[in-house]
């Protein structure tokens, strides 16, 4: 696989395992635990994927795709939902105008392959 510009917005735990992990499979990955940091972030980097906690506290991840899709640089940027619910609400919750796809927590490393292929 190509490596991809990737920006993971979760808390510090998890975006310091995926972002080694995707660093270590040659990806270029910048780590944000906030919407506002995910935003000062692309500024200056443009993520070809980007990997969106939905239960973040403050500004959570629908409003910080919905953010992110009204910037220029952004408009092919690929949006991920993650989420811990697999349930059918938390899907809704990952409104699919706004998001590609959704992945539930904790990762399925195919899953991520997967979405990070196409």
């Amino acid at each position: 696989m190509a490596p991809r510009r990737i920006l993971v917005d979760d808390n510090v735990d998890a975006t310091e395992s995926l972002g080694t992990l995707l660093k270590l499979e040659g990806h270029v990955v910048k780590r944000a635990q906030s919407g506002p940091d995910a935003l000062a972030i692309v500024e200056s980097f443009t993520p070809d994927v980007a990997l969106i906690d939905i239960t973040t506290p403050g500004m959570d991840g629908l409003e910080l795709a919905q953010l992110l899709r009204l910037r220029a640089q952004c408009s092919q940027t690929k949006l991920v939902a993650l989420t811990g619910y697999a349930d059918v609400a938390s899907r809704r919750q990952c409104d699919k105008r706004v998001f590609d796809c959704h992945l539930v927590k904790p990762l399925s490393l195919d899953d991520l392959a997967d979405v990070l292929r196409h």
